[in-house]
């Protein structure tokens, strides 16, 4: 078998935490890009664009609904008649 697939086992603790901490970083130009394409529906929930990208608990708890809810809703026409906007 390949040696980089037994690398992986072979990581101190040290070495996993170092890499579970850059995860998600190469992510951030697309939750902004997101962001700004939906950001009336973030000031409806009254959410701020540099909360979720700092990662603040309580932004990133209520993103999915700026970003992904209220956007289906519009598309599929009923976001007046479940919300008041």
């Amino acid at each position: 078998m390949d040696s980089a697939v037994f690398a992986i086992f072979d990581a101190t603790p040290a070495q996993r935490k170092a890499s579970n901490n850059d995860q998600g970083k190469q992510m951030k130009p697309m939750l902004n890009h997101a962001c700004e394409i939906h950001k009336d529906f973030l000031e409806v929930i009254n959410v701020k664009k540099q909360d979720i990208l700092d990662g603040d608990y309580y932004a990133l708890l209520k993103a999915p609904m700026a970003l992904l809810y209220l956007p289906m809703c519009e598309q599929l026409g009923i976001l007046n008649d479940n919300f008041n906007l």
